[in-house]
Formats: structure tokens, C-alpha cells, sequence
């Protein structure tokens, strides 16, 4: 069964608009050659939604680039869609909303458990969800240990305290938020 999750989350960010006759493609290589950016077509359009209704909404691509130095994200979103240019649609919108509708949630799958003071705990975070379980089970499919609060601090250790040797294990996630449900399975590796 595959569950849908939906996040709303809030950005800072900056936003600057360029208005150009070239295609999609060509001003990406353009933005990318100039600011030595790596902005490659992501597969879903974006959509914008026009409260007139003489306008039916209207999809248009996107180009995106993550910097890993500093994890600045980048995009590029197009300004023609399936029926024509923008034609000034964007005066007409009012605010600008992103609708991120996960279908995982990206887990760290990696914790160093060996008494340094850095990286010694798995802490994952799921304080906007109103139901979590939390289940680590070995590579025989074993349970090790089970949560079941919104915010897990897990030291690499069983449930009766005895410290697992490094490898790789396993988590299956169940979360509710709003009655919703979302199950996810994955795996954490303990490096010691």
C-alpha cells in the first residue's frame, strides 16, 4: 500500500524573475554557464493556480541545483507552459505557496555510537506528527528495540541495554498526522 505525505514547511528565500524569449533549455545553459550552476530539469512541473477564473491553471518546468558545499538550493522556473507564454500571468498572483507532497521522509541512516561526543546518538525528529512507531530490527528481521515517541534519541543499544555491534539494520516508520498514515522502511548502519 502506498501512502502520500504532505508537508508544509517555511522557506527564506529570495526570488528574482527573468523575462526572456529563449527556451527553456537554452536559458538554463545560460544561468548554469554564467553562475557556474548545475541547474538540471526536475521531472514534475510546477503548477500555478490563478484565483480568475477566465485563467485555467497552468504548469510550467522547472530547473533545480542544490549546492552541497553550502546547501543552497536553486530554480529556474520556466516561462512558457503547454498553451503559451506567461503573458503577464504573474502580476496576477497574489502569493506564492509550495505544496511538497513526499512520498518518503529522508532519514540519516548512518550514527557513530562509540562514546567521542560526536555523532553517538540517532535523534530523528517527528514532532509534527501526532502518532509515531519506530522499529529497528537486525538483518534476520529480529526486532532490536521499538519507540514510540515524536522525538527518538537512540544510542545504538538494545532494548535490554547491550550495545550492537556496527552494521547495518533496519527501520520501519509508521507515522499518523491528521489521521493520515504513512509507513516507510529503510536502513541505519551503526559504525563503531
Amino acid at each position: 500500500m502506498k501512502h502520500l505525505l504532505v508537508e508544509e514547511y517555511e522557506y527564506d528565500f529570495s526570488l528574482l524573475g527573468i523575462c526572456c524569449h529563449e527556451k527553456d533549455y537554452r536559458l538554463c545553459w545560460a544561468v548554469n554557464s554564467t553562475l557556474d550552476l548545475n541547474l538540471t530539469k526536475s521531472g514534475k512541473d510546477i503548477e500555478l493556480i490563478f484565483n480568475k477564473k477566465s485563467k485555467p491553471n497552468a504548469n510550467f518546468p522547472i530547473f533545480s541545483y542544490v549546492n552541497d558545499v553550502n546547501s543552497n538550493e536553486y530554480y529556474l522556473i520556466g516561462n512558457k507552459c503547454e498553451r503559451s507564454y506567461a503573458d503577464n500571468c504573474f502580476k496576477l498572483l497574489d502569493s506564492i505557496s509550495f505544496d511538497n507532497e513526499l512520498e518518503c521522509i529522508e532519514m540519516v541512516n548512518t550514527f557513530t555510537p562509540n562514546g567521542d561526543g560526536i555523532n553517538d546518538i540517532w535523534n530523528p525528529d517527528f514532532s509534527n506528527y501526532d502518532k509515531v512507531l519506530l522499529i529497528i530490527l537486525n538483518k534476520w528481521g529480529n526486532e532490536i528495540i521499538q519507540f514510540n515517541s515524536s522525538t527518538i534519541q537512540w544510542d545504538g543499544k538494545t532494548k535490554e541495554g547491550v550495545d550492537l555491534p556496527s552494521g547495518t539494520y533496519y527501520y520501519i516508520l509508521e507515522l499518523t498526522k491528521n489521521l493520515d498514515e504513512t509507513t516507510q522502511s529503510g536502513p541505519i548502519t551503526i559504525i563503531r
